[in-house]
């Protein structure tokens, strides 16, 4: 079974200055686009592929661990809201 997962870390051209007000701001984004499988029947692979992505975007959101990225995923999951592999990227 493949899976796609396709990851970017976004940075402003010029970072924030201090002086503008804007220290709150993050350095970069992290934005992700995943495709899960497809069966109907296959709840248990994509809550399996719903933890590598996880995983994975643990890895690079963390970098700086002082600091970790926000971050913005989204694809196609092919689930339902309440199911495990949804629940799991919404609450990790």
């Amino acid at each position: 079974v493949g899976q796609i997962l396709q990851v970017v870390r976004l940075c402003p051209k010029q970072p924030a200055s201090s002086e503008q007000g804007c220290s709150s701001k993050p350095d970069s984004i992290v934005v992700a686009n995943t495709h899960l499988f497809y069966h109907p029947m296959a709840g248990h692979i994509r809550l399996l592929q719903a933890f590598a992505v996880c995983h994975k975007l643990d890895q690079i959101r963390r970098k700086d661990p002082e600091n970790p990225a926000p971050l913005l995923i989204c694809g196609d999951f092919n689930s339902d809201p309440l199911s495990g592999a949804v629940r799991l990227l919404a609450n990790r």
